[in-house]
């Protein structure tokens, strides 16, 4: 089932990157590897900072905010370069 979900986010995120390419908005070489990675890395950022609260049992709802912030953070770090303003 997770390995479900993920394939699924993956597609999704390939979709949205594949629409900004298009668009001419967006510059990757490669949007396979691009998607899976971006995928892997919001997940990751998501479990580390929730990795106490999964092994007491308890969730903490106030780390939301931050583990969001440090997502969008994250992939402005990664897209950096790649994102083409189109300002004239």
């Amino acid at each position: 089932l997770l390995a479900h979900f993920h394939q699924r986010d993956i597609e999704n995120i390939k979709s949205l990157f594949h629409k900004a390419i298009m668009a001419g908005e967006l510059l990757l070489k490669d949007i396979e590897n691009a998607s899976a990675s971006f995928a892997e890395m919001i997940r990751g950022i998501n479990i580390m900072h929730n990795m106490v609260d999964i092994v007491s049992g308890i969730p903490n709802v106030e780390k939301v905010d931050y583990i969001l912030e440090r997502q969008k953070a994250a992939t402005k770090f990664i897209f950096e370069g790649k994102i083409i303003n189109n300002i004239r």
